[in-house]
């Protein structure tokens, strides 16, 4: 449905800096920002009496409260080494978010990145911007208490940590269960939050005279992620994790893709370290190349380059940098089937606001030689 009375979003922000230098090798860099975004242009589901499944409205307002940090290290210059054709320097950068929505002009919703199935991201006053919502399956007995007829005897915990009950255990019927409500309905709360503890980059080049070797590494501590393709698989009982254990068949696992609505099941802690990039260079300069070209050539540089080398993760998908997948949303108008986008209570919904892990393809390794001729 259209909107006449849609404005532009207003931001305001605040920003405090520091910016200094010292032991002569060291630059330091601070922010502090608080950023408050009001009349945020939001896509909010209408009723269905309506005729239309939503309307862009200026419905809410967040306020985000940011820490940027940055520090470089000349170890050329600490050692008083950087006439001798040594040089090393580390550039560390921290990140630090946090997104509140403190205003919101139409009832809580969930939303998501477009995806089918991946509505699952909770828009409410006082919640962080991020934040997962789903069911949640009992891995304690005492979760269960508010069920009706209620009775501790009657239930055991599996091997695979869920609460099952004891006539079901090593059966075609054991299933884990829900925790419910007094009135019997799945209980629905926050199950994972995407917002990372923080972020840190590691740039780090070392050389003497031409030879040189940088690296970067990225580490991120946090910040939770939907595997929304495990889920996928669990439905159909083909994941790999389906045989773990011996005593529990493929049913119990289909019970846990909870018929691919969202879960705790399927929420990961989304840390990892990587080597994002690795270079090797060698250059010979114009002196050096006197006796071969004559002259004619100012340098050459040898390199091989590797990217995205090595990850530590517990994440047990592809990759946890679920960010890095494209977006390519379908608009209103052209949804497709199963697509970005075709997910009627997320249009155009967002990956990059709202990752989830969705069959997207793994970070390729690449191995490249360079060779740089510069006349």
């Amino acid at each position: 449905m259209g909107n006449i009375d849609l404005q532009p979003a207003l931001s305001t922000e605040t920003e405090l800096g520091l910016d200094m230098t010292f032991a002569r090798a060291f630059d330091l860099t601070f922010s502090y920002i608080q950023d408050v975004t009001e009349d945020q242009i939001t896509f909010v589901p209408l009723s269905g009496g309506t005729g239309f499944v939503g309307q862009w409205q200026n419905a809410g307002t967040i306020e985000s409260t940011i820490y940027e940090a940055g520090l470089n290290i000349n170890f050329a210059k600490w050692f008083r080494a950087a006439d001798s054709g040594f040089r090393w320097n580390l550039r560390t950068n921290f990140q630090k978010y946090e997104q509140t929505v403190t205003q919101l002009r139409t009832a809580p919703y969930t939303t998501g990145s477009g995806l089918q199935g991946s509505s699952l991201f909770r828009v409410e006053i006082g919640q962080t911007f991020g934040v997962l919502y789903g069911n949640v399956f009992a891995t304690e007995i005492t979760q269960l208490n508010q069920q009706p007829d209620f009775n501790a005897n009657d239930f055991t915990v599996n091997e695979a940590g869920y609460v099952v009950t004891k006539t079901a255990l090593g059966t075609l019927e054991e299933a884990p269960l829900l925790i419910r409500t007094a009135t019997g309905s799945p209980v629905m709360t926050a199950i994972g939050d995407i917002t990372p503890d923080f972020r840190i980059g590691f740039n780090n080049t070392i050389g003497f005279k031409g030879i040189e070797l940088y690296t970067l590494f990225d580490w991120k501590k946090g910040g939770d992620v939907y595997n929304l393709t495990k889920q996928w698989l669990y439905q159909s009982g083909r994941h790999a994790e389906v045989s773990t254990y011996n005593n529990i068949t493929a049913p119990f696992y289909e019970t846990l893709a909870n018929d691919l609505q969202p879960n705790s099941h399927f929420v990961e802690d989304g840390s990892f370290f990587m080597l994002r990039e690795a270079a090797l260079s060698f250059t010979l300069q114009q002196a050096q190349l006197e006796n071969l070209t004559g002259g004619t050539l100012q340098s050459i540089q040898l390199s091989i380059i590797g990217r995205n080398l090595w990850t530590w993760t517990n994440y047990t998908g592809f990759h946890p940098d679920v960010t890095i997948q494209g977006t390519d949303e379908n608009t209103l108008s052209n949804r497709q089937t199963f697509g970005r986008g075709s997910d009627i209570n997320t249009p155009n919904g967002d990956n990059t606001l709202f990752a989830v892990d969705a069959f997207a393809y793994p970070m390729r390794r690449t191995i490249t030689l360079g060779l740089k001729v510069t006349f």
